[in-house]
């Protein structure tokens, strides 16, 4: 039996999308979380608070 010492290219690269998601909806969920949403739209603006919000419901959180 042969044992790979690495994983192949495509599954690294699968673990660093879920990797980066997983990071991307912790600190959309902690940034609404912390400030709210009226804080954050005062703080970065509506579109960018829209984003946040809609990329950390889209992940599943």
């Amino acid at each position: 039996m042969h044992e790979l010492d690495h994983y192949i290219y495509p599954h690294r690269v699968l673990h660093w999308l879920v990797a980066g998601a997983v990071l991307l909806s912790l600190a959309s969920g902690l940034t609404l979380g912390f400030l709210g949403y009226e804080r954050t739209v005062a703080l970065v603006g509506n579109m960018f608070t829209n984003l946040l919000y809609t990329s950390h419901k889209t992940l599943g959180c």
